[in-house]
């Protein structure tokens, strides 16, 4: 498949691209995004008539876009379709909600949710989950002190 034709330049873009080079030798120590201050800021100090080369080329250029386009659809009429589950060659990023794509995030956000919510129930599964630990640390002491006992015995 031939690829799509290009999109037209604006007249900003034409007058930037003729400007540039003139200007770089103009102030040679500035940066690029210095240059491209000063071209705008000499662009809107145009006049109209100063503006009209580059604003009938860039009608001329939008025009041949349209019908260069409207050839290129012609001859490929699924691209359109193609166009919006592909792009560039790439699978679209589909949506991923917050919580499936980070879970520690949604970990988080319940805990602050939780945090949020009555104190009774923070406080009622902080003693849960520490009684818990309590008796899961009680088991190891004990099996620790029952293999103890078993090694003095023997």
């Amino acid at each position: 498949m031939s690829k799509s034709p290009k999109k037209p330049l604006s007249a900003y873009i034409r007058y930037y691209g003729e400007k540039f080079g003139a200007f770089q030798q103009k102030y040679p120590s500035y940066s690029t995004a210095q240059l491209t201050k000063v071209i705008a800021s000499e662009w809107t100090k145009l006049s109209a008539k100063e503006k009209e080369p580059y604003l009938t080329s860039a009608a001329e250029d939008k025009k041949r876009y349209e019908e260069a386009k409207q050839q290129f659809m012609n001859r490929n009429p699924t691209f359109e379709e193609k166009k919006k589950l592909y792009n560039g060659g790439k699978p679209r990023a589909k949506f991923i909600p917050d919580e499936k794509r980070r879970p520690s995030r949604q970990l988080k956000n319940r805990k602050k949710k939780e945090q949020k919510g009555s104190e009774e129930e923070g406080s009622f599964e902080e003693s849960e989950i520490n009684s818990s630990v309590q008796g899961k640390k009680e088991e190891k002491s004990e099996s620790v002190s029952s293999s103890s006992i078993d090694q003095d015995l023997s």
